[in-house]
C-alpha cells in the first residue's frame, strides 16, 4: 500500500465525499468555507423527498447540508467517528450560523451530517451519518 500524506489523504476524502454527495442527489455549494471562528469541509443543498414515495416534497422546500469530513487510514487512534468532540462540533454550529448569516437563501432544513472515509490497503469506505450532531 502507498503512503499518503495526512493532508492529500484528507484531501482525497473530501473529494469521494463530495462525489458521494452528488451521486445522492446533493448539489455541492461550497467547500471549506472559512470564517475567524472555523471551516466548513463541505455544504449541500438538495430539495427535500417526501419520505413517503421519494419524490420531491410538493412545497419545493430544500435542505442545507454541513458537511464535517474525517479520513483515516489506521485505527490506532479510533474510528473516524469518535474524533469528532463536542468543541469541534461546536465550532462547526458557530461557522455555519456565520455562514447562514451571509446568504440570501431560506432552508426549510438544517442539517449537520458527518462522512467518515476510511482507507484500507486499496480500498475505501465511506460511511455517512445524517444528523451526526
Amino acid at each position: 500500500m502507498e503512503e499518503i500524506g495526512r493532508k492529500m489523504l484528507g484531501n482525497i476524502g473530501e473529494e469521494m465525499a463530495a462525489r458521494y454527495l452528488e451521486d445522492n442527489g446533493y448539489e455541492i455549494v461550497e467547500r471549506n468555507y472559512y470564517c475567524r471562528q472555523g471551516e466548513l469541509d463541505l455544504i449541500a443543498r438538495r430539495e427535500i423527498q417526501d419520505e413517503a414515495d421519494g419524490r420531491e416534497n410538493e412545497t419545493g422546500g430544500r435542505e442545507l447540508v454541513f458537511i464535517e469530513v474525517k479520513t483515516i487510514s489506521n485505527l490506532a487512534f479510533g474510528a473516524a467517528e469518535y474524533r469528532v468532540d463536542r468543541r469541534k462540533q461546536a465550532r462547526i454550529r458557530y461557522t455555519a450560523r456565520e455562514y447562514l448569516a451571509s446568504q440570501d437563501e431560506y432552508y426549510e432544513e438544517i442539517r449537520f451530517d458527518g462522512i467518515f472515509v476510511f482507507r484500507r490497503d486499496d480500498s475505501w469506505k465511506i460511511n455517512h451519518i445524517e444528523n451526526a450532531f
